[in-house]
């Protein structure tokens, strides 16, 4: 072998070694992603459960701006994605009682939860499953005739894959709606809590692309992740409204039994510290507090809506 085969060779070597060692990397770190997501959302599952009256009528608008894009259709098959507690796969199902809505998640206490609300209400055509998207899902090609997912893909190990894998199990010709949060100006019932905790006890910035409650919300990124998964008709549009509580103590308690990314790092942290954040952050509040007492915060998300080829 002369010396520029050889060459040729080791190199076509080293790159599939670094290929192989690359996937494998990139795989193991979203296994570790989607771990630390499971036990998240099942250890924050009961502050949700809590809540669920409350941020179910907060995001109602933004299920409903969902379910209106992929035009339900009695008697078709719908995924929800990231379903939690059971919406808005539960309004779908109402929508279309000759219909079929399966609502997956990684988390099973979230399951429990779902199917509980589903049958509490007496919806019959709904029923929730554990899925782990990052493994591939259990569905066949092009199962569903549509899929909605509001506020899931933030938290996707990887959302550009995943997204691709959503895209498999849908019907050519078939919708898909997501949601994700938009700017952090916009959405100060997030900031306005995490930025004082974060400041107090001097955590590093997030990374853009770890998951979390901001991972896509530059106008044009859910777009973006919709091009790459092949589809097409994509449009993009901002949903914004209002979340009241009735005081500053409630969004204090609501952010201690849902927010994770908050309640975590200050678990941690001494009793002086835990009261100088509450403190600190009640303080904050009373920007968004109306005459009557009431804190109101405004919101805003993406909606990015699509056709499967």
């Amino acid at each position: 072998m002369n010396i520029y085969k050889f060459e040729r060779t080791a190199l076509l070597r080293g790159y599939k070694y670094n290929k192989l060692y690359n996937n494998k990397l990139h795989m193991t770190k979203s296994n570790e992603i989607k771990e630390q997501q499971r036990k998240l959302w099942n250890k924050f599952s009961p502050g949700w459960k809590k809540w669920d009256a409350f941020v179910m009528s907060w995001l109602k608008p933004i299920g409903n701006k969902l379910l209106e894009k992929v035009q339900l259709r009695n008697g078709e098959t719908i995924l929800d994605v990231a379903t939690g507690t059971g919406e808005p796969g539960i309004s779908a199902a109402k929508l279309i009682p000759n219909g079929t809505v399966v609502g997956i998640d990684l988390s099973e206490e979230m399951i429990q939860i779902a199917n509980q609300h589903a049958n509490e209400q007496r919806v019959t055509n709904y029923s929730a499953q554990v899925e782990d998207l990052s493994q591939g899902f259990s569905f066949a090609d092009n199962y569903f005739d549509k899929v909605v997912c509001r506020f899931g893909i933030m938290y996707f190990p990887d959302p550009a894959s995943d997204l691709k894998e959503v895209a498999r199990v849908l019907k050519p010709g078939g919708r898909i709606a997501f949601s994700a949060w938009a700017e952090p100006p916009k959405n100060p019932w997030a900031t306005t809590a995490a930025s004082v905790i974060n400041k107090l006890l001097e955590l590093p910035p997030t990374p853009a692309d770890a998951p979390g409650v901001f991972r896509h919300s530059l106008p044009n990124s859910l777009r973006q992740l919709f091009t790459e998964a092949g589809l097409t008709n994509i449009m993009e549009e901002e949903v914004t409204g209002s979340m009241v509580f009735d005081n500053s103590e409630e969004y204090w308690k609501f952010v201690m039994d849902v927010v994770a990314p908050v309640a975590i790092p200050l678990s941690k942290a001494d009793n002086a510290m835990r009261q100088k954040a509450k403190e600190k952050v009640l303080e904050e509040c009373s920007r968004f507090k109306r005459k009557d007492g009431k804190i109101i915060f405004p919101w805003s998300s993406w909606i990015c809506s699509g056709v499967k080829r």
